[in-house]
């Protein structure tokens, strides 16, 4: 097999998962932010997950897709950790 093939492919499988991304636009309407459009009130979630602050008003899922499945997992757990927050009020 050809190595750029094994490279686009290793590439492939470590990028953020369609459930992950999901899931994430999920977290986001529950906490009444939108998951459409990166905003202010995002920062911190990024932030809290060791990300890099995706352009105000660029495209979430985009910006989904460019995370591997390590950092999508990273910002899962900041959402989700505010998510629970809310419900433990």
């Amino acid at each position: 097999m050809d190595a750029a093939v094994i490279c686009s492919r290793a590439a492939l499988t470590s990028l953020s998962t369609p459930h992950q991304r999901l899931y994430v636009r999920t977290l986001l309407a529950q906490l009444e932010l939108d998951s459409r459009r990166f905003g202010i009130g995002h920062r911190r979630f990024w932030l809290g997950a060791g990300l890099p602050e995706p352009v105000i008003d660029s495209d979430i899922d985009s910006n989904l897709c460019a995370l591997n499945r390590a950092q999508a997992g990273k910002l899962i757990n900041s959402l989700r950790a505010e998510v629970s927050d809310e419900q433990a009020r």
